[in-house]
Parts: C-alpha cells; structure tokens; sequence
C-alpha cells in the first residue's frame, strides 16, 4: 500500500510502499476514501522520526478484530483526533475526554494519510448514510473544533478570535451557530480574508488597533476570547479590550513566564477546553453537517489525489489551506 510520511527535518512529504496491515484483536482495518489536510497537520508535528500525518479521515471498514462487535465490514466510519491512554485515572473513571496522556495521531503518533490503516475500535465512529463522505470529512474537525466553545454560552455573547488558518474561520462559523451574534477576527494573514464569506456579525481585521477601535465603536467588551495561533502580541492585544472576569480559550498552553506577563494587563479565566465529552461533540458535528449548518465545500481550499502528495507538502508549508484528499 501507499503511505505519505512527513520529514520534520527536510519538510517535505514522501511516498513509500508499505505492507498492508492486519488488524489485531481490538482493531479496526479501513480502506481510507478521504482526507482533509491542514497547515498544523504539518506545524505540529513533535517526532523527529518521519511520521505519517492527518488527523482526518472518512473510510470503509475491511475487516475487524476478534474483540470488535461493533464494526462490520462495509461500514463507514471516522475517528476522534485524540487517543486516549486508557490507564490515567481520568480513563479508569470512563472520563475518556479528560485523558491525562493522550496521543494525536499525526503528531506524536502515525496518523491516517495512507492508503489502509489500523485503529482500535474505541477510537472509531460511524458516519450516517445520509452524509455524503466527502462532506463527513469534516466531523472529526468539527468535532475537534467544539472542544473550544464553551458549555455555558450566554444568549448574545460576543467573541475574539486570533486566527492562522482556514480551519480558524470554521470555528468562527461554529460560534456564530452556537448562539454568538458578534466576532471579531484578529489576523495577520490577509489571504484568510478572501476564504471569508460576506457576514455582518463577523469583523475582519489584520492590526490590533482596528480591534480596539472596533470594540469602542461597538461599545460593549467581549464574553470571549480564542487563540488559536500561540501568537503572544496579538494575545495581548486582545486581553485589553476584554470584559473583565472573560473566559480565554488557548488552543496551546502559556509559558510561566508568559501567564505572569499577561496576568497583569486584566483579570480573566484561561481555560483549554471545555469538558464535553466526545461522544456529544461527534453527535453535534453530526447534526451540523445533517441540517447544513455549515457548508463544507465553502472551506476547501485544494482538492488532490494521494499521489499529489509533493504539490500539496508545498501549498501546506506557504500558505493558510484546507486540502480534501481523495485516496
């Protein structure tokens, strides 16, 4: 079979042939149809070892291990973008969601850009006849999307997003859904804004000064606020026009140093994520996609074959994408 690596130290995507793997006991083998690739799938790799990437697949179950009695051959299905240890004590409780040593497929463990792959079965779910694959693609990123909104959305609640990349204005799209009826997008890629679709409760801007000027303009501060690029200045930049006692969401966490630094320029909440179970956010993504809350295709950015492999390693590495594979 065909499987795409990525070389951390080269930066660059090869292909190589591998043997098909069998699945064991508690292990699912799939014939992959589609996948979605982002910029992070690349940036956030942590193995200096060449490791296959993506985090995002659709595909159709081959065969089955003998421990698995919930997947069948035929059936399609996608997977969480978190591997829960199964040992921590959040685990021992059943509290998956709150894993202490997850793994991510693509970062520190082989993710699912290949031709077949094995998962266990607990990592797996099954996507609706009804969804169409090419769109069902986007449940794991939807899914993994909500782990940042939070539970305990007041009615009209305002928001700021720092954002990088494509997936950045989907989540913008997922808030306005939940029930916020103002954002405000700070970034500093000014291609972000032609994937932006016309929205007047959405405000684009590229200088933290349009920011303040927007939020003296609008005369009410933010509920929230979301980092979603580990960008410390523009960071900052929000936290001055912020409500106080607001709720920050960090996509990744702070330094100490850079807590205390910060701490001092307002009071608010950090949090990472929200506490919502996986089985709820997939359940979620599920009806967004079944009602059309959300048009995928409005995101895509790239669409490829697995053999385009060196095409879309240097569209991934130059600029915001949102890349469908169909393998």
């Amino acid at each position: 079979m065909k499987a795409i690596f990525y070389s951390k130290e080269r930066q660059e995507l090869i292909q190589r042939e591998l043997q098909t793997p069998a699945p064991r006991e508690k292990e699912v083998l799939i014939k992959t149809n589609f996948l979605v690739l982002t910029q992070r799938d690349l940036k956030n790799v942590d193995s200096e070892n060449d490791i296959i990437p993506g985090r995002f697949f659709v595909g159709e179950v081959i065969a089955a291990g003998s421990d698995v009695k919930d997947f069948a051959p035929g059936e399609t299905v996608s997977g969480i973008t978190s591997f829960f240890c199964g040992s921590c004590e959040a685990c021992k409780n059943l509290e998956y969601h709150l894993c202490e040593n997850p793994s991510i497929p693509g970062k520190d463990v082989n993710g699912f850009f290949a031709e077949y792959i094995t998962i266990k079965s607990d990592f797996l779910f099954k996507v609706p006849p009804e969804i169409p694959k090419e769109k069902a693609i986007f449940l794991p990123l939807i899914a993994e999307l909500l782990a940042y909104i939070p539970e305990e959305i007041k009615p009209g609640s305002t928001g700021i997003i720092t954002a990088g990349s494509i997936e950045d204005l989907l989540f913008n799209n997922l808030l306005l859904i939940s029930g916020f009826v103002e954002t405000a997008i700070l970034s500093t890629s000014t291609r972000l804004r032609t994937f932006l679709k016309p929205d007047l409760r959405t405000h684009y801007m590229e200088e933290p000064t349009g920011l303040l000027q927007f939020f003296e303009g609008y005369g009410e501060k933010p509920d929230y606020a979301f980092d979603l690029t580990g960008n410390l200045p523009l960071l900052k930049s929000i936290l001055q026009v912020l409500k106080p006692n607001a709720t920050l969401f960090l996509a990744e966490k702070l330094l100490n140093e850079d807590k205390e630094n910060i701490a001092q320029i307002w009071k608010f909440n950090i949090r990472m994520k929200n506490l919502l179970p996986i089985e709820y956010r997939i359940s979620y993504a599920i009806k967004i996609l079944q009602t059309h809350a959300i048009q995928p295709d409005d995101f895509i950015t790239h669409i490829f074959n697995l053999d385009d492999y060196q095409k879309i390693s240097k569209i991934l590495l130059q600029e915001p994408s949102l890349i469908r594979v169909k393998m």
